[in-house]
């Protein structure tokens, strides 16, 4: 009996995601790689990181030296250890597939494990051809998405940015007050 293509993607997606252990020639066959990011985050540290892409996605962590672990969110564009909504925590090669329904922006972060000093990674982000539009999204939102052109979507992406900075500086003013105080 044949499985159709996209099913076997599917399997071999949620393979991929539960081991670490596959045929890399296969898997870059049936994925495309959108970016690869290369990094260093101190023991007990985040590194954050964050994407607009849409569709269904796969993020691939290599270590190569010490031992990194990934955190993904849809709600935080800094997720952490105790705020998070996908997370690999391997010892090794650490793998997320991150689905189309998540919000966008997606926030990531890389945590180096406080047991070495730095650990250095590889992030690997691949985009999957098959699933890369969410097939129960509402055509109505698409089409007023449509309607509204670009401009709008220019001017929306600009507001997230204003608001990530303002946050970020709200934030770290309040830490220093509160250090300040205790």
């Amino acid at each position: 009996m044949l499985i159709p293509v996209p099913a076997r993607i599917a399997f071999f997606a949620v393979l991929l995601a539960v081991t670490s252990s596959y045929d890399e020639e296969e898997f870059l066959h049936t994925w495309n790689l959108l970016q690869v990011v290369e990094g260093h985050v101190g023991g007990g540290n985040l590194t954050h990181l964050r994407t607009q892409q849409k569709g269904r996605l796969l993020l691939r962590l290599e270590t190569l030296s010490g031992d990194a672990d990934l955190y993904v969110s849809d709600h935080t564009l800094q997720p952490s250890y105790d705020d998070y909504a996908l997370q690999a925590t391997s010892c090794g090669l650490d793998s997320i597939v991150v689905p189309t329904h998540f919000h966008r922006p997606l926030g990531i972060s890389v945590y180096g494990h406080p047991s070495f000093d730095e650990s250095e990674f590889l992030l690997a982000v691949f985009l999957d051809p098959i699933i890369s539009e969410d097939p129960f999204s509402d055509a109505s939102e698409q089409d007023n998405n449509e309607k509204d052109g670009s401009k709008h979507m220019t001017e929306h992406m600009g507001s997230d940015d204003e608001d990530s900075v303002l946050w970020t500086l709200f934030v770290s003013l309040l830490k220093i007050i509160l250090e300040v105080l205790a």
